[in-house]
């Protein structure tokens, strides 16, 4: 059974590694929610240029997070099979394609 003071170890360390995380996610959404607020002050069109621009930028974000994923996959297979000259040489070629 854990005790109160591994509890609250457990939970110290938690929060040094989650908190970080997490201010990083609140302040993206705080920007997000204050652009919004901008442009739909601005009026109806810089609001409707603004949900083109995010779906553009998803697009693109959604390609380097999918090549890097498969990079880091392909990576680490070379990585376990040995051939740790070809794994640096993938992955040097996936950081200039991404």
């Amino acid at each position: 059974m854990i005790t109160l003071e591994e509890s609250k170890k457990w939970f110290k360390e938690i929060f040094r590694i989650g908190l970080p995380a997490s201010v990083a996610n609140i302040a993206y959404t705080i920007s997000s929610v204050l652009t919004t607020k901008i442009c739909v002050s601005l009026g109806p069109d810089p609001y409707l240029a603004r949900i083109y621009i995010n779906q553009i930028v998803m697009f693109v974000y959604t390609f380097g997070l999918c090549v890097a994923q498969a990079g880091a996959i392909m990576t680490g297979r070379l990585c376990g099979m040995g051939d740790l000259n070809k794994a640096d040489k993938m992955q040097r070629q996936n950081l200039k394609l991404v």
